[in-house]
């Protein structure tokens, strides 16, 4: 729910107060636009460069302006939000963790639940199966699997309900085992591979780039 502490200082909205400080800044960045009126287009000579090198000194000079006045503005912003998440996490720290032992216990006992009627559906399949082999007929039809939302249902007195799911994860035991499709490069290590001066990695294509850097002259 939004704030409107400001009807009662006079304060306007934040965007319309934003609008209203920065009008000249706004002004700035619109100037600057104009510099570029045709887009950015391929450089044909060193005279090109020059000047998109300026111009870019220039953009750069009011995105800077930009970005200090965005840091200014939030940084307020972001103190009180530090400080309402200090206060609610400190009302939060109490039931966090009984929550998570509440759920946790819950879950467990979902898992015995639904673990019990696998076996019970398990056994009474062996059992069919063994009827229909004693008196020679057909096998019975292989059991639909249990559905773990009604296996792991929990309902209360008060009518609160638990209900289960099931996603399966995988766990890492033994990394060397793991097939190729599933080993992830090692990126930091390629890159400090690469500033060290190593040119040839299999695998690897190692591609110059040119950085540019636009400084006054």
């Amino acid at each position: 729910m939004m704030s409107n502490a400001w009807i009662h200082d006079n304060s306007p909205p934040l965007a319309s107060r934003l609008e209203l400080d920065y009008d000249a800044l706004a002004d700035a960045v619109a100037e600057a636009v104009t510099l570029v009126p045709d887009g950015v287009h391929p450089i044909m000579s060193d005279g090109d460069a020059g000047a998109y090198a300026e111009t870019a000194k220039v953009l750069k000079g009011v995105a800077a302006r930009v970005e200090a006045a965005r840091k200014s503005e939030k940084a307020s912003i972001l103190e009180a939000g530090r400080t309402v998440d200090s206060f609610f996490a400190s009302l939060s720290a109490a039931l966090t963790p009984l929550i998570s032992g509440l759920v946790a216990a819950i879950s467990t006992w979902q898992h015995q639940k639904l673990a019990e009627e696998r076996r019970a559906q398990a056994a009474e399949a062996e059992r069919l199966r063994k009827e229909a082999e004693l008196f020679e007929e057909d096998a019975p039809p292989a059991p639909a699997p249990v559905v773990a939302k009604d296996a792991g249902r929990v309902v209360a007195a008060s009518g609160t309900m638990a209900s289960a799911s099931v996603r399966w994860v995988g766990v890492v035991v033994d990394p060397d085992k793991l097939p190729r499709p599933f080993l992830m490069p090692n990126l930091a290590a390629i890159d400090a591979a690469i500033k060290g001066g190593v040119r040839d990695i299999p695998g690897v294509e190692i591609r110059e780039v040119v950085r540019t850097s636009i400084r006054g002259g």
